[in-house]
């Protein structure tokens, strides 16, 4: 496991006043700086429902999207099911098996030996796959995978005493778990239990019944969510070196994948001998969520400068605030209200469109409130789910318009610095979203305000170039197919001899693309959320 996993950083341990240890700045850090570089996580699983879609390896994730916003060339790509547990998948990239490779399968022929497929046998499925292999046709959860993958890495050798030792080292909050509320049906001490019992039984290990709960209450509290590089949520992962970087609510930096390769980078400037900081949750939620949140899930309290304001901060602010003990209820009755619909349209919805009346319906009713901030949530998450259901729906003008208010009102708020990569990567849909209406016949509610359409692509993706090297890297798999982009829309632009906007060859000036936002503006104001 060890022998595949390589480190570049520009960090120190160092014990913290109240945090315990902590990892801080070996040296003077610019905005947008690399802080962490690591090859893979040392631990990596899918969840269930992306196991058919994406490499168990390299973590490419097949599906496209409908506006072709996370990436090109999937098409060719083929996912292999191991032969042997028929559970895991693999791409095999660097020789990628592509439909002249399904030529030579269908006459009998053996295809290239897979990269991925061979690197993970290597690494870690050589232990696994029998186990899911026994299993099947019922596959393990993630976080029992998770926590049975760093079992077998340790027994069979594939994980150095270092690494492991590091695992161990860290925090697993035992006691918080036995002492916790209840959530739902299910005492989080007895998820632990349940997936400690799990994982002692199917991994075969020789480990106490209290180190194997050890680990599950570590893994529990240390993993991170494996995201694609546009932030599509596959997995889980754990590392022991990122799991000492501590929480802030506000972070001066964060954390980004390109396949497997785990980042972090600063989204402020950061002076030698500072700790770094990243956020655990959606810091963009107010006071009291994001406090519950912190003390259920990671078993302490937030101090930081945003929490000290408690529920009197931007992210807590109605407008106007109420003024009633009556209207409070009302209003954390609509919140509950909110946040019902997007667990229904991410859960319960049959269809796209039944995900947007849903989305729809819990927006409409925040808009009623009269005093609910787009950027306040659960409002701002309602409409980015909206955004992403429309787009499924093929309801492409609706979400282009949903995508202006996104790119005016809320992503300048939440994500103030524009390279954080989360506001990258929304620029980035919106982009790729622009160019699909611009070629559409009919567009309907847009037609009136004249939009000159190769200005706005050129706008949205100019901007979402100037940042990516600083959000995700210059090297990284986001950045080359930005890249990618803008060469291509370059030479369209420069051949067309129909250029509404200066003439075959000339590219959009800056006056160009201000005319342009005005227009967004304008839409914005007489169609948006208020």
């Amino acid at each position: 496991m060890s022998s595949t996993r390589q480190v570049q950083h520009n960090v120190y341990k160092a014990t913290t006043k109240d945090a315990g240890q902590g990892l801080f700045a070996s040296k003077d850090l610019s905005s947008g700086d690399s802080i962490i570089s690591i090859s893979r996580p040392l631990f990596a699983v899918l969840d269930t429902p992306r196991l058919e879609e994406a490499c168990s390896n390299c973590f490419t994730w097949v599906p496209r999207s409908a506006i072709g916003s996370r990436g090109d060339g999937k098409e060719e790509v083929v996912l292999r099911a191991c032969t042997g547990c028929r559970v895991v998948r693999y791409c095999g990239k660097g020789t990628c098996l592509k439909w002249g490779e399904l030529l030579v399968m269908s006459l009998g022929l053996n295809p290239p030996i897979q990269a991925c497929q061979t690197e993970a046998w290597k690494t870690v499925h050589k232990h696994e796959c029998k186990i899911f292999k026994h299993l099947q046709p019922k596959i393990l959860p993630n976080s029992p995978r998770l926590v049975v993958q760093a079992i077998l890495c340790h027994e069979k050798g594939s994980l150095s005493d270092e690494l492991y030792n590091a695992l161990m080292k860290l925090l697993g909050h035992l006691e918080g778990f036995r002492n916790a509320e209840p959530e739902g049906d299910t005492h989080p001490w007895e998820r632990l239990c349940l997936i400690a019992q799990a994982a002692k039984t199917y991994s075969g290990t020789k480990l106490s019944e209290e180190m194997v709960m050890e680990i599950v209450g570590k893994t529990l509290v240390n993993t991170l969510t494996l995201v694609t590089p546009t932030y599509d949520p596959i997995g889980l992962c754990l590392d022991p070196l990122v799991s000492l970087i501590n929480h802030s609510c506000r972070p001066n930096a964060v954390i980004s994948f390109s396949g497997p390769r785990l980042s972090i980078r600063s989204i402020a400037p950061i002076k030698k001998d500072e700790q770094i900081t990243i956020s655990y949750i959606d810091c963009t939620e107010p006071f009291k969520r994001r406090q519950h949140e912190l003390t259920s899930k990671y078993f302490f309290t937030c101090k930081c400068k945003e929490c000290i304001l408690k529920d009197k901060g931007d992210r807590d602010a109605f407008t106007p605030e109420p003024t009633t003990e009556e209207k409070k209820k009302d209003l954390l009755k609509e919140d509950t209200n909110a946040r019902a619909a997007l667990w229904k349209a991410s859960h319960e919805s049959s269809s796209p469109t039944e995900k947007v009346e849903t989305l729809l319906l819990g927006t409409r009713n925040l808009q009623k409130t009269g005093c609910w901030p787009v950027s306040r949530q659960p409002y701002a998450l309602l409409l980015q789910d909206l955004a992403v259901g429309l787009i499924e729906a093929g309801q492409w003008i609706l979400a282009f318009i949903n995508c202006i208010q996104i790119y005016f009102d809320i992503d300048p708020i939440h994500f103030p610095i524009p390279h954080h990569p989360v506001r990258v990567v929304h620029n980035w849909r919106f982009t790729m979203l622009a160019l699909q209406v611009s070629n559409l016949d009919n567009k309907g509610a847009l037609k009136e305000y004249e939009l000159h359409w190769g200005v706005i692509i050129w706008g949205l993706l100019n901007e979402v170039a100037s940042n990516v090297d600083r959000s995700h890297g210059a090297e990284s798999e986001f950045a080359e197919m930005v890249k990618r982009k803008v060469e291509e829309v370059r030479v369209d632009m420069s051949r067309s001899d129909d250029n509404d906007d200066g003439g075959a060859g000339s590219l959009p000036t800056y006056t160009d693309v201000e005319r342009e936002w005005k227009k967004l503006r304008e839409i914005k104001a007489k169609r948006g959320f208020q």
